[in-house]
């Protein structure tokens, strides 16, 4: 007899969890759609836009298999409602074939943490090193890295370091930065005049011929949050009860204010790097550690003003490119307008650093 009150109460008890979801769903999906300098939370809330709709997807066809189509039709609806924040951050592309692979280049974004290994800070070998050495890469942008050398990188690594300029004999070496690039083609550094006067000083730009095809690259590191690592570790945390109190209360303090004013930096210095970016004529890459995800507003300063996104057009599913404290999103980007086409963008799944590097290839139209 006590069971019957129960499930007289699960149907309704699901639904109404199912109503919530969708509606949390789509609030998120549009929280890139509010300038975080007026209205911090719909920001926050767009970073776990992905988690949401793929709860969503699995909800909306359990609900489907349970022949509950209404409600299940629903959800499937929802998720189209996303729209455009839905086929950036779980695009259902397919990489693409060059149709001439002699007009094809390939590049790197890899915020390397200054080419400190987080989880072999001794080895013999620096991880990140080594693989850009052997990437096969036409350029490279580097973020938080004042310079390939001393006394950045230690003498530890000097054979890597000189393996590393005789692969990229051209390099920028600018420590106010803390961007750098590196690139197998010759290349001229591009003064950035941002509007309404304001000065950021990472980010960088740069003019490339590739086999007589020119390029501008602009490399970018957007406003961090600025957390602690004890701050970044409140997910980490949260694995109790206890936790996730301590968690709250201390996301409710420093770390809110801190997103608040990181959200409202990123929100004008995007901007600005985006009217710059837009005014340069021919084909343009923009890519760096945005600290930002598809759909957001600084993803859309850029989106809104012609540029497309790389993975968004090659790529299937959720991109994680930050792998540390449990804040798997998707903050590394590649957008690009003019005459060229995404081949592919891919991660490669070494951690030495808290960002993993990302690979694309790039054909001129």
């Amino acid at each position: 007899m006590a069971s019957f009150p129960v499930k007289l109460l699960l149907g309704p008890t699901l639904r109404i969890i199912t109503w919530i979801l969708y509606i949390i769903t789509l609030v998120v999906a549009y929280g890139g759609y509010f300038n975080p300098e007026w209205f911090t939370l719909p920001a926050i809330g767009v970073l776990f836009f992905p988690y949401f709709s793929m709860t969503t997807l699995v909800v909306a066809v359990a609900w489907l298999i349970r022949r509950r189509y209404i409600i299940g039709c629903i959800g499937i609806g929802v998720l189209m409602a996303c729209g455009p924040t839905f086929s950036a951050a779980l695009p259902f592309r397919f990489s693409n074939r060059a149709a001439d692979e002699g007009r094809t280049f390939k590049m790197i974004t890899f915020n390397c943490l200054h080419m400190q290994d987080t989880k072999n800070p001794d080895a013999p070998l620096n991880r990140s090193l080594h693989f850009l050495i052997h990437s096969g890469a036409d350029f490279i942008c580097l973020q938080e890295l004042y310079g390939v050398g001393k006394p950045e990188i230690p003498d530890t690594y000097i054979s890597q370091i000189d393996s590393l300029r005789d692969v990229y004999p051209y390099q920028s070496v600018d420590w106010s930065r803390e961007v750098e690039f590196l690139s197998k083609h010759p290349f001229i550094p591009k003064t950035i005049e941002l509007s309404n006067d304001m000065t950021y000083g990472s980010a960088a730009a740069y003019e490339l011929d590739i086999d007589g095809e020119n390029l501008t690259v602009i490399n970018v590191h957007l406003p961090s949050y600025l957390l602690s690592e004890e701050e970044r570790n409140i997910i980490t945390e949260a694995k109790n009860r206890e936790g996730v109190k301590n968690s709250i209360k201390e996301f409710e303090g420093s770390i809110y204010t801190k997103m608040k004013n990181a959200f409202a930096m990123r929100a004008k210095v995007s901007e600005a790097i985006a009217e710059y970016a837009q005014g340069v004529n021919g084909n343009v890459i923009v890519c760096g550690d945005f600290n930002d995800v598809p759909g957001s507003w600084a993803y859309r300063n850029f989106t809104k003003r012609g540029f497309e996104d790389a993975y968004a057009m090659t790529g299937f599913g959720h991109l994680i490119t930050y792998n540390q404290h449990l804040m798997w999103f998707h903050i590394d980007q590649i957008l690009y307008k003019g005459e060229l086409m995404p081949l592919y963008v891919t991660k490669e799944r070494m951690n030495s650093s808290d960002h993993y590097p990302i690979v694309a290839e790039f054909e001129f139209l």
